[in-house]
């Protein structure tokens, strides 16, 4: 019964001394202490999302914020010289500037102007090159045709002065029963040698029978008379030949030369194939 009253007694409010008193006040005392901690920290909170307060959260966050904003306001501005989009304006404007000036032709010292002005000068100078070619190809068809009439209006009727003189040589030699042969297109006895353009050999009937003569013909003005003995020279021993017979023509013959001239074995004439052949055609008409 006692144990009884004793256990009743822990329980109970009356007694403060009880173990439910006791924990009743304890649970008092710690209740009251966490509301107070649970407003304080509420009040903590709500003070650091206050605008009134300039050292809260919120109010730092804000000034960042605006102060973000300002500078992003401020580098896309145009109106601040040294913003990002004022630069960049400055930039673009600059590179549009530098590629107008060089791409017009107001102004002399742009690169278009210059590119324009070395394209003139190249073009000049092609036009001028082509029409000093033309002017020296219409020359030399002038002077070619000059020639073609001139040969056309000689008696020799354009043949060559060399070919001339062979066919006179050779009537000739017909004439007189000796043999004629044209030796300008083959080697002689120099190893391929062709120097020497007629062979004319004395016939039968001749007191030196046998004997060869060699004629070089030249319608050639840079022939004079040394240049001449060295090639009849050289066509005598070429054709194997007694006597040289070198023939200048009147219209190329060096100024001064003597018609006819004798050095050794060597003989050198100076022949006019135009009048010669005149003469021969004169000579085959039948009299009247």
């Amino acid at each position: 019964m006692s144990e009884r009253n004793r256990i009743l007694a822990e329980f109970s409010l009356d007694n403060k001394e009880s173990a439910l008193s006791r924990m009743v006040v304890e649970l008092s005392e710690k209740n009251g202490r966490l509301t107070g901690d649970l407003t304080s920290k509420i009040d903590e909170v709500v003070k650091e999302f206050s605008l009134d307060k300039d050292d809260s959260a919120l109010s730092r966050l804000v000034r960042k914020v605006e102060t973000a904003q300002r500078t992003i306001t401020d580098e896309f501005s145009l109106d601040n010289e040294s913003s990002a989009l004022s630069r960049m304006s400055n930039l673009l404007n600059e590179a549009t500037d530098a590629i107008n000036n060089n791409l017009t032709l107001d102004k002399d010292g742009s690169a278009l102007a210059r590119l324009r002005r070395e394209l003139i000068d190249i073009l000049a100078r092609h036009e001028e090159q082509a029409s000093s070619f033309q002017r020296d190809v219409t020359s030399s068809l002038e002077a070619m045709k000059a020639r073609r009439e001139e040969s056309l209006r000689s008696t020799a009727h354009g043949k060559q002065f060399e070919d001339v003189v062979f066919e006179f040589g050779q009537r000739e030699a017909e004439r007189s029963g000796d043999l004629a042969m044209c030796t300008g297109n083959t080697t002689g006895a120099i190893k391929h040698c062709k120097i020497g353009d007629a062979v004319l050999e004395l016939g039968p009937d001749c007191a030196a029978a046998g004997e060869k003569f060699v004629i070089e013909a030249k319608e050639d003005a840079t022939y004079d008379l040394n240049k001449a003995r060295i090639e009849i020279e050289s066509a005598r021993k070429n054709r194997q030949a007694s006597v040289g017979l070198f023939v200048f023509s009147r219209k190329t013959a060096p100024a001064g030369q003597d018609s006819f001239l004798r050095y050794g074995n060597d003989i050198f004439v100076v022949w006019d194939a135009d009048s010669t052949a005149q003469s021969w055609q004169s000579r085959k008409k039948p009299s009247a």
